[in-house]
């Protein structure tokens, strides 16, 4: 890690760090989608924590649900189905689409 932040620095002059959105989610199931008013096609995950810290604090609010990133739909249970078709978990989309 520290390694990588040197080369990250030592060649942009800038900091190129491993993002994270600091934030909780839950997979929702049948109830809780109906809950939030969701038909029975849309699929999420429910925030519940946001980090004081987060870059997503002033977005993202306790209780939103993601229904996608970057144009990926995320399932019920915290994955994406990528353009290739291959289901990944968000946080890798964060990681990819976020930063």
């Amino acid at each position: 890690m520290v390694k990588h932040f040197i080369t990250g620095v030592e060649k942009t002059g800038q900091y190129v760090g491993f993002c994270s959105l600091n934030l909780s989610y839950q997979h929702m199931d049948a109830q809780t989608r109906s809950h939030f008013k969701m038909n029975s096609e849309m699929t999420g995950i429910l925030i519940y924590n946001i980090n004081q810290h987060s870059d997503a604090l002033n977005i993202l609010k306790k209780y939103d649900v993601i229904l996608s990133i970057d144009g990926v739909a995320i399932e019920n249970d915290g994955t994406g189905n990528t353009h290739t078709h291959i289901y990944i978990y968000i946080y890798i989309l964060n990681l990819l689409h976020m930063c």
